[in-house]
C-alpha cells in the first residue's frame, strides 16, 4: 500500500512539473482541425482527477484543455493543453475578480479558429468518456448558450 502511495505521488509530481503555459496565445498548427468537439476543464488548481479527465477527452478525440487559475509558470508544460491568462492581462480589458471564468472568457475572446467550446468545471464527472462524448454529439448543433437540467423560473423576467 506504500509503495503504491509513493508511486501515485511521484506520478503527480511529474504531471504537475510538466505544464508551463502563461501566454494567451497557443500555437495551433499541430491541432487536427477536423476534430469535431473542443473542450475547456476550468480549474482553480490542477488535481489529479482534472488531468485524468484531460487526457481521457483527449484518448476519444476532443481538442481538449484546462483553463488554470492558479499561474502555472512552476510547471513544466510538455503538452500545450494547459492554458492561463495573467492578472494583468485580465486587467487590460477592465476585469478585477481573476476567477477561472474571467480567464476562459478572456481567453476564447482572442481565439477567432474556434466556432463553438465546451466549458466544463473542474467538478463535472463521468461514468465513461463515451458518456459525456455522447452528449457534446446530441448537443453540437444546439444554439443554446447554456444546457441544464431543471431551470426553475423565479419570475417572467428571469431569463429575458
Amino acid at each position: 500500500m506504500i509503495t503504491f502511495d509513493v508511486c501515485c505521488f511521484l506520478y503527480c509530481i511529474k504531471i504537475l512539473l510538466s505544464f508551463n503555459n502563461n501566454s494567451i496565445s497557443y500555437n495551433f498548427s499541430h491541432i487536427n482541425k477536423s476534430i469535431r468537439h473542443t473542450a475547456i476543464i476550468l480549474a482553480k488548481i490542477l488535481s489529479i482527477k482534472v488531468l485524468k479527465h484531460l487526457n481521457a477527452l483527449i484518448k476519444v478525440g476532443v481538442n481538449a484543455f484546462i483553463m488554470c487559475d492558479e499561474e502555472p509558470s512552476k510547471y513544466i508544460n510538455s503538452t500545450n493543453r494547459i492554458l492561463y491568462i495573467s492578472n494583468e492581462h485580465l486587467a487590460q480589458y477592465g476585469i478585477s475578480q481573476n476567477l477561472v471564468w474571467d480567464r476562459v472568457l478572456v481567453w476564447l475572446y482572442n481565439q477567432s479558429w474556434i466556432d463553438y467550446v465546451w466549458l466544463i468545471e473542474d467538478d463535472v464527472t463521468w461514468s465513461n468518456i463515451h458518456h459525456i462524448v455522447d452528449f457534446f454529439n446530441r448537443y453540437a448543433n444546439n444554439s443554446a448558450d447554456l444546457l441544464s437540467r431543471n431551470i426553475i423560473y423565479r419570475n417572467n423576467q428571469t431569463l429575458k
